[in-house]
């Protein structure tokens, strides 16, 4: 019998390696701060910042000797705990986000949210800690069904006896006395004997997967609306466009195939909103189980479009925070979701179905995408293509496309679509609007395939898939 490693970093073992410490107790003690602050300071490199601030290597040395302190402690107190795991910087699949420290303990979850030197427990991180945990709850495959524990620490600030509670879950505040005890005390309270043991390897790699009740809220969202509710348009064929997408998801699901839509519009004509009601027409045909998704690299729209169907969906019912967390399984960031499939895990399908991917034009060239992560040698529109042909028996990639905008640095244009369908060996079924293969003003005279199609792909031209007057002047006036 092999012997488990006691300290998991990056190349000991398969998998994402999300957190960027991950140890049993024991291992943590003998992990020298210096070693430990290197590992942290490494890893924080590879996110895209060429250095880390001194100010955060500060934070972490004094973070390091904090919980160097409390190991100690939780050890003496609970000689069995020498086996839990204590995660450091956990990222939390597609959810943007990192967690100063988890906790397994057995088969019990902490999420641990560090204020050093706080002497209060202020509302913005009692809610900081409740969000954590319940992204681990909602979104966490390796978490489904299992205690999830949030923790918040104000170091200078007194312990306080009761748990807070905020929407939905009630955050333990601790601080730096007492905080091993309240540990080992809430250990014991929430352990749950009949469920296996916390596998260290398979938390930490568990994929992106919304609870039941998420995906069911999620659905939820429109269902009060019509495709004019939702978007207040007068573009003449915004319901056809919608009715069209509706129709090739129906296909793909009923011949069992590989479906990608680009549709087109002129500037203002309403694509975006096309694709979010398209994201619930989607998701509702036919079956529950049928999941979909909004997916843009325009960080600012993400947000918006995120704040405003949220609050639309609060003022008929429900509160504002929970309905900006249904919300984020809506609307999501590409990029985010491209590197979870493509780079972190390029074997896993994803949790959804359909997938709306707007200003398609705009997906990064191999090139650009290189710079970011060395090992893909892969377009932005390579990796959709492969990652959605994972999904068992179908899936449709709907992808928006403008036009008359400068292409930026990496930004690799419409054609680059037409060559990742040349290059797969994957058939897929393009529905096409006749602007995205004829090269129409809309795009710019930018054209989908620059030759002949692929003799793979079946191809299907469908004038409903542009739109072809702008909502914004009726809007305005």
């Amino acid at each position: 019998m092999i012997e488990k490693p006691s300290i998991y970093h990056a190349g000991t073992w398969t998998g994402p390696d999300r957190g960027w410490i991950v140890a049993d107790l024991t291992a943590f003690s003998a992990l020298s701060g210096e070693d430990a602050l290197g590992r942290l300071t490494n890893r924080s490199s590879g996110t895209g910042f060429s250095s880390t601030s001194n100010r955060q290597i500060s934070a972490w040395t004094d973070e390091l000797v904090f919980l160097h302190r409390e190991v100690d402690k939780l050890v003496q107190h609970a000689p069995e705990a020498r086996d839990w795991t204590l995660i450091l910087e956990y990222e939390i699949p597609r959810r943007q986000k990192r967690i100063d420290v988890v906790l397994l303990a057995e088969t019990v979850i902490f999420s641990i949210e560090l204020k050093l030197g706080a002497s209060r427990y202020e509302r913005a991180d009692l809610w900081q800690a409740e969000d954590y945990a319940l992204d681990l709850r909602d979104f966490h495959l390796a978490s489904h069904g299992r205690p999830v524990i949030p923790l918040l620490v104000a170091t200078n600030a007194q312990t306080l006896d009761e748990p807070l509670p905020c929407a939905d879950l009630a955050v333990h505040c601790v601080g730096e006395i007492g905080l091993a005890e309240r540990i080992v005390n809430l250990a014991g309270q929430h352990s749950r004997p009949r469920l296996p043991r916390l596998d260290p390897r398979a938390w930490d790699a568990s994929p992106y997967r919304p609870t039941p009740s998420i995906i069911q809220a999620t659905q939820q969202l429109f269902s009060t609306h019509t495709v004019a509710n939702l978007s207040h348009t007068y573009a003449d064929n915004l319901d056809a466009t919608v009715a069209a997408i509706d129709e090739a998801v129906r296909t793909a699901q009923s011949r069992r195939q590989h479906t990608i839509c680009f549709v087109t519009g002129v500037p203002g004509a309403g694509k975006t909103l096309a694709g979010l009601a398209a994201v619930h027409a989607g998701s509702t045909t036919n079956s529950e189980d049928v999941r979909g998704a909004y997916l843009s690299g325009n960080g600012p729209l993400v947000k918006v479009l995120r704040e405003a169907v949220a609050r639309d969906a609060a003022s008929r019912s429900g509160r504002l925070r929970d309905a900006r967390r249904r919300t984020e399984a809506l609307i999501q960031n590409v990029h985010e979701f491209l590197e979870e499939y493509g780079v972190k895990q390029p074997e896993l399908a994803p949790d959804e179905d359909i997938v709306i991917f707007d200003e398609a034009q705009r997906a990064w060239h191999a090139k650009k995408l290189a710079a970011r992560h060395s090992s893909v040698d892969a377009s932005e529109p390579e990796l959709m293509l492969s990652i959605m042909s994972r999904r068992p028996g179908w899936s449709v990639v709907v992808a928006l496309i403008g036009g008359g905008q400068e292409i930026h640095s990496g930004e690799a244009g419409l054609e680059e679509w037409g060559r990742a369908l040349s290059a797969t060996t994957q058939p897929w079924r393009v529905v096409a609007s006749p602007e995205a293969l004829a090269g129409g003003e809309s795009v710019a005279s930018h054209s989908l395939f620059e030759g002949a199609p692929p003799s793979h792909t079946e191809l299907v031209e469908a004038p409903s898939m542009h739109l072809s007057v702008s909502v914004r002047s009726p809007r305005a006036r």
